[in-house]
């Protein structure tokens, strides 16, 4: 799996991006998405990637 390729827990390991490309790499990856609505894709767009989480401000980040 990529997981034991790259050395990684996937039940551990997030995916944060601010595109649909990056929520697609996390997916390729295994690995926990979340999508980050202040950055270069908007909320709606980044929905369409079905991420794992969406985020508005960054403080939601530490509470994962």
């Amino acid at each position: 799996s990529t997981q034991k390729q790259l050395g990684f827990n996937d039940n551990q390991t997030y995916y944060i991006g601010d595109t649909v490309g990056d929520i697609k790499e996390g997916k390729e990856a295994g690995v926990h998405t979340v999508a980050v609505s202040w950055g270069y894709h908007t909320k709606e767009e980044l929905k369409m990637a079905n991420p794992e989480f969406i985020f508005n401000i960054p403080q939601e980040l530490t509470e994962l």
